[in-house]
C-alpha cells in the first residue's frame, strides 16, 4: 500500500465514476470500491523534536489547524471531515493540546484567514505549525507569472452560504505563502498535509519568501494530478494512517 494520489499504485482503482475534471476544478475525487473503503482508528506515539545547532534537541509545542469540507449538497461531496476527524484523534494520541478545527460552511475565505493567523499568533520559535486540509484542489490562471504551466494551484473553499463559488471562495498558492509569511513566526517549523487535487506546489517553494524558514509540504497529488476519495476520507490521509500504524508495529515512534 503506497501514498500517492497519482499515478502510482495506492488501491485498486476498479468501478465508480472515475477520476475526471469539471473546467479547472477536479470534481469528483476518485472513490474506491465500497467494501475497500473504512476509517483507520491509530493509536501514534512519539512527539515533535528538533535538532539544535551544537547538538541535541528542542522541545516545542505542536500547533494544529485542521479545515475538513464535505461540500454536502453540491453535487460533488467527499467525505473528508473523516479525514479531519481521524487527524484529531492522531493529536490526541501524540498529546497535541492546541487543536483548532473548522468543518464544511466555516470554511470561507476569510475564516481560513482569520484561522491561521490565530494559530500563528500563538507559535514560538521552537514550536510546529501543523497545517491539515482535505478538500477539493483546484488551478486558476497565474496572474503574475511565477508558475511554469501557467496556473496558480489553489484550496476550493465554500462562500458565506456555504456553496462553492469559484470566483469569490477560493484560496490560491500565492495567497496561502503570503497568509504564511505574514502569520508565523519565521523560526517555527511549518508542516502542511494537503489532501487534495492539484497540490504538489501549494507551497510555492521557490519563492524567495522561503529563505531561511523550515517547511515541509506533503501533498496528495502533483500539480497536473487529481485525488482520491475512499467514502471514508481520502487516500493521502488513509496512506499516512497506515503507514503510522505500521511503524508502530515495528515498535517505532
Amino acid at each position: 500500500f503506497f501514498c500517492a494520489k497519482c499515478s502510482e499504485i495506492v488501491w485498486p482503482m476498479t468501478g465508480g465514476g472515475g477520476g475526471g475534471c469539471w473546467q479547472w476544478l477536479c470534481l469528483p475525487r476518485r472513490r474506491l470500491p465500497a467494501q475497500e473503503s473504512r476509517r483507520r482508528a491509530v493509536n501514534p506515539l512519539g512527539l515533535f523534536q528538533k535538532t539544535v545547532p551544537g547538538g541535541g534537541t528542542a522541545q516545542g509545542d505542536c500547533r494544529l489547524l485542521i479545515m475538513a469540507l464535505d461540500y454536502r449538497d453540491s453535487g460533488y461531496e467527499l467525505s473528508c471531515t473523516v479525514d479531519g476527524d481521524n487527524i484529531q484523534a492522531l493529536a490526541k494520541q501524540c498529546g497535541v493540546q492546541d487543536v483548532t478545527v473548522a468543518y464544511n460552511e466555516d470554511c470561507t475565505p476569510a475564516k481560513f484567514k482569520e484561522l491561521f493567523r490565530s494559530v500563528g499568533a500563538r507559535c514560538q520559535p521552537d514550536d510546529t505549525f501543523l497545517f491539515f486540509f482535505s478538500g477539493h484542489g483546484t488551478c486558476v490562471k497565474d496572474l503574475d507569472g511565477d508558475e511554469n504551466d501557467g496556473l496558480d494551484e489553489a484550496f476550493v473553499l465554500v462562500n458565506d452560504a456555504g456553496k462553492i463559488d469559484m470566483d469569490t471562495a477560493i484560496i490560491t498558492d500565492d495567497e496561502f505563502v503570503e497568509l504564511i509569511i505574514d502569520a508565523v513566526n519565521p523560526q517555527t517549523t511549518l508542516i502542511t498535509i494537503c489532501d487534495c487535487c492539484h497540490s504538489g506546489t501549494i507551497m510555492d517553494f521557490n519563492k524567495s519568501a522561503w529563505k531561511n524558514r523550515k517547511a515541509v509540504s506533503i501533498s496528495g497529488s502533483r500539480d497536473s494530478q487529481t485525488s482520491g476519495d475512499t467514502d471514508a476520507g481520502g487516500i493521502c490521509t488513509q496512506s499516512i494512517l497506515l503507514a503510522i500504524e505500521s511503524l508502530q508495529r515495528q515498535g517505532l515512534q
